[in-house]
C-alpha cells in the first residue's frame, strides 16, 4: 500500500512539474525606447514580429474610449481576431471610421453607447488602422494588429516590458506614428531577461504616417462633405492653401460660364479662353 502511495505521489509530482514547466520557463524582454528630437517616448509599440504557433484572440473585447475629445488609449495593439469596443464617454456624439485596408465607418453614437469591430484581417503584420472621427477631425488614434500576444506599449519614460515570452530566438520590432527604427534580433533565455533598446528617427517633416499617406492624394476620405473637400490629416494651413484659388488657372465655375457664353449666338471668345475650355 505504501509502495502504491509513493508511486502515485511521484506521478502527480511529475505531472505538476510538466504542467508548470512552460510557465516557469517563460521570460521577459524589456528596454527603453528614445525618439530623436523628442522628449516624449510614449505610445511606441514594441512587439515580436513572428512567434511560432497560432494564437487565439481574447474572449473579452479590448477597449478604446472616446473621452475628453481623444481616443484612449491613443495606441492599442491587439492580436489578430480581437474585437475592439469603441465607447463614447463624452457628452457629445462621436463617430469612428478608418481609411485603412478594408475601410469601415461605424457611424455616430451618443454618450454611454459603444460599437464593436473585429480586426480579423491582416495580410502583412503589423496592420495599423488609423481611428478617426468625422464629427471632430482633430481626433486620431491607432489600432495595431499583430500576429502574436507578445507586445507592449512604452510609458512616458519610454520603458517597456514584454512578459511571458517562451525561450527562443526572435526579432523585435517597433511601431510609432511619427518615427521608425530597424528591428533587432534577440535570444530569450529563461534564466536571464533580455534587454533590447531602440532609438527611433522621426519621419520627414515630423508628419505622422497617416498624414503623409493622405496628403499625397492616395486617400479619398474627406475632412468634410462637399466639393473641394480635403483628406483627413492634412494640416489646416495646407487646407487653406489648397482651397485658395490659384492665379493663372481657370476655376470650374468660370469655365462653365465661358462655355455658356461660347454657345450663345453672337458671342465670340478670345482665342486663349476658347483654348482653355
Amino acid at each position: 500500500m505504501a509502495r502504491h502511495s509513493i508511486m502515485f505521489s511521484s506521478i502527480v509530482a511529475a505531472a505538476v512539474v510538466a504542467v508548470a514547466a512552460p510557465c516557469s520557463a517563460a521570460a521577459s524582454i524589456s528596454g527603453t525606447v528614445k525618439v530623436t528630437g523628442s522628449a516624449a517616448a510614449a505610445d511606441v509599440v514594441v512587439y515580436i514580429q513572428q512567434a511560432p504557433g497560432t494564437f487565439t484572440p481574447p474572449a473579452k473585447p479590448a477597449g478604446m474610449d472616446q473621452k475628453q475629445m481623444q481616443f484612449m488609449p491613443h495606441v492599442l495593439p491587439v492580436v489578430i481576431g480581437t474585437i475592439v469596443k469603441f465607447l463614447n464617454s463624452d457628452p457629445t456624439p462621436h463617430n469612428v471610421f478608418s481609411p485603412d485596408y478594408e475601410k469601415y465607418n461605424l457611424g455616430s453614437w451618443p454618450q454611454g453607447q459603444a460599437k464593436d469591430y473585429a480586426f480579423a484581417k491582416c495580410a502583412k503584420f503589423p496592420c495599423v488602422y488609423t481611428q478617426l472621427c468625422r464629427v471632430h477631425p482633430e481626433m486620431e488614434g491607432y489600432v495595431v494588429v499583430l500576429q502574436n500576444p507578445f507586445f507592449a506599449v512604452t510609458d512616458k519614460t519610454g520603458h517597456y516590458e514584454i512578459e511571458g515570452v517562451p525561450p527562443g530566438s526572435y526579432t523585435v520590432a517597433v511601431w510609432h506614428s511619427k518615427a521608425k527604427a530597424q528591428s533587432k534580433p534577440v535570444t530569450v533565455d529563461a534564466a536571464k531577461p533580455a534587454i533590447v533598446d531602440f532609438i527611433l528617427a522621426r519621419c520627414p517633416n515630423g508628419q505622422s504616417r497617416i498624414r503623409s499617406r493622405l496628403s499625397d492624394g492616395r486617400s479619398d476620405v474627406p475632412v468634410f462633405p462637399g466639393p473641394g473637400a480635403l483628406p483627413v490629416g492634412v494640416p489646416r494651413a495646407d487646407q487653406r492653401r489648397r482651397l485658395r484659388p490659384r492665379r493663372g488657372r481657370m476655376g470650374h465655375d468660370t469655365r462653365v460660364r465661358h462655355r455658356a457664353r461660347a454657345q450663345s449666338p453672337g458671342v465670340s471668345l478670345r482665342p486663349d479662353l476658347r483654348a482653355s475650355l
